[in-house]
């Protein structure tokens, strides 16, 4: 038996008759029985335990300005809040338009990846929101500036009517942790 698409899979029988004959709980995703499948290695929880969920939290990037944190961390993924163009020392947004701002959300973005112990290379994707569509390219311009030499992450990109603080772009990321192997 193996751990295989976040779940644990005896002799391709699936959960949950693999998993409950060794009183585990379900994690998540689905259980990919066919060893030719492309799968990430996971932890299988006992019973009762907490869900792995730990809250990033650096001084490098602005603090929260509401009930949530900078960044989670739940064990395969770090999912990171959306990241104005507030300067953490002032927490004033970065002068100079929406390029200066992108480029603030960025750094801040690095740092809470940082604390997170990882970097921009380990972002699978990201979320860009814009208070004017008409400046995507300026701040597509900053966003490839920061994963130069590495492969790009998907990505969507919307118009929103506002955003917190005034800001003009919020960047958001999805980070994986584990690598991908073929088992």
């Amino acid at each position: 038996y193996g751990l295989v698409g976040s779940e644990m899979c005896i002799r391709d029988r699936p959960y949950p008759e693999a998993l409950s004959k060794r009183g585990l709980a379900k994690t998540n995703g689905l259980c990919y029985n066919r060893p030719r499948h492309l799968a990430v290695i996971a932890a299988v929880h006992q019973k009762g335990d907490p869900p792995m969920k730990k809250a990033i939290s650096t001084n490098g990037a602005p603090a929260a300005i509401g009930p949530y944190s900078q960044a989670i961390d739940c064990g395969e993924f770090v999912f990171t809040s959306g990241q104005l163009g507030l300067d953490p020392a002032t927490g004033k947004l970065a002068d100079g338009g929406v390029q200066a701002q992108a480029t603030q959300a960025m750094k801040n973005i690095q740092a809470v990846l940082t604390a997170a112990g990882l970097t921009l290379d380990n972002v699978v994707k990201t979320t860009v929101l814009l208070t004017n569509i008409a400046d995507f390219a300026a701040v597509n311009e900053v966003y490839a500036s920061f994963f130069e030499g590495t492969t790009y992450p998907a990505r969507c990109a919307y118009q929103v009517s506002a955003l917190p603080a005034g800001g003009l772009v919020e960047i958001e990321t999805i980070c994986q942790k584990l690598s991908l192997i073929h088992i």
